[in-house]
Formats: structure tokens, sequence, C-alpha cells
């Protein structure tokens, strides 16, 4: 019998879906605008590339905060510490670089929070 998710996991996704729509939808629609309030260039296209991935992101989040069990969320799980881990270390290349502004710490920081806490449900789930 395959096993519930947990409250916590389902909370996360929930908290992660609307972050990542928050912000998918920001930079995907409006990234001069965000980028303006940020001190912060988005006018590259890569920034509505990361928005629509983001997006994409966001909805698979809420789709598993709606499914009820371990073996429906297992891969997205796996996904989003591979995502999370890779967002974290690209952002704190860019910041070290000074390619991003000071700001860009705020996305290390979510990104390095998420990565814990989805590899913390998956080793528990697991």
């Amino acid at each position: 019998m395959d096993k519930s998710i947990s409250p916590g996991l389902r909370t996360t996704f929930l908290f992660h879906a609307i972050v990542a729509l928050l912000l998918g939808l920001g930079y995907l629609l409006i990234p001069d605008m965000i980028g303006s309030f940020l001190n912060w260039d988005m006018s590259d296209s890569a920034y509505r590339t990361l928005g629509a991935a983001m997006t994409a992101i966001g909805v698979s989040s809420w789709l598993s905060y709606r499914a009820s069990l371990w073996s429906e969320v297992r891969i997205v799980v796996q996904f989003e510490i591979v995502w999370t881990v890779l967002l974290a270390l690209v952002s704190a290349w860019a910041l070290l670089t000074g390619l991003i502004p000071p700001v860009g710490w705020l996305n290390f920081g979510v990104a390095v929070l998420f990565a814990i806490i989805f590899s913390y449900f998956y080793i528990r789930e697991k």
C-alpha cells in the first residue's frame, strides 16, 4: 500500500507553488517592472524564459499539493531538489562574479531553503 503525503510536504508544495508562481509570472510578464523595483536589469529575454520555467514549476507544485500519495509526487520532489540546488549554485556564482545585484542573495536564500526542505522530506518519505 502506498503511503500518503505528509502534511509538512503538502504545505511545502503549497508555499513553493505560491513563491514560484508569483516570481515566475512576474519574470515572465513584467520583468522590467520587477527589475526596476529591485534595481536589477532584467531586460534580457533570459528572464522571461526563467519566468516561464518557474511558472511551470509552480504549477507542478500546485498539482503536487493536490495529490494524495507519495508515489504521485516522488519524482517531483526529486526534481525540486535538483532544481533548487542548481538555482542556488548559479545564483551564488552570479552574485560572487557581480553579474547580478546583491538583492540576488534573496533568490539564493529561498533556493537553499527549499532545497533543504525538499531534501528533508525526500529522505523522510523515502
